[in-house]
């Protein structure tokens, strides 16, 4: 819902655009590589910045942690692209740096909303 709020604030959406969006992350969220990571988890972060030495910072849309493994998920509206991918890669080798999660085995998952598919990374 937050993501989707934050969509219609920004004016990317409307509120048809918000349910029909509802609707499709209803159904990616009941995938079965997906579920697990919206219920109970050790550790969840939505849309937390992480800043770099270097001044840039990045954004993960989720990141969940749970039993030694460090799940990065990115939401997307439109059709697929090559740098989703690349982001979402870059997402995970920013959060293997951290010393926290260097011990911990990492996935990724794109979330395409528009056509409920999911991309493992």
């Amino acid at each position: 819902d937050k993501v989707i709020n934050k969509y219609i604030q920004k004016g990317v959406i409307d509120a048809d655009e918000a349910k029909q969006l509802h609707q499709q992350l209803d159904l990616i969220l009941a995938h079965p590589k997906i579920a697990p990571l919206f219920q109970q988890v050790e550790d969840v972060k939505n849309e937390t910045s992480i800043l770099l030495e270097d001044g840039s910072v990045f954004q993960p849309d989720r990141v969940v942690v749970n039993q030694q493994t460090v799940y990065v998920l990115d939401y997307k509206t439109g059709v697929k692209k090559n740098s989703h991918v690349e982001q979402l890669k870059n997402y995970i080798h920013i959060i293997k740096t951290i010393p926290a999660y260097q011990k911990y085995t990492f996935k990724g998952y794109l979330l395409y909303l528009s056509n409920n598919e999911i991309v493992e990374i």
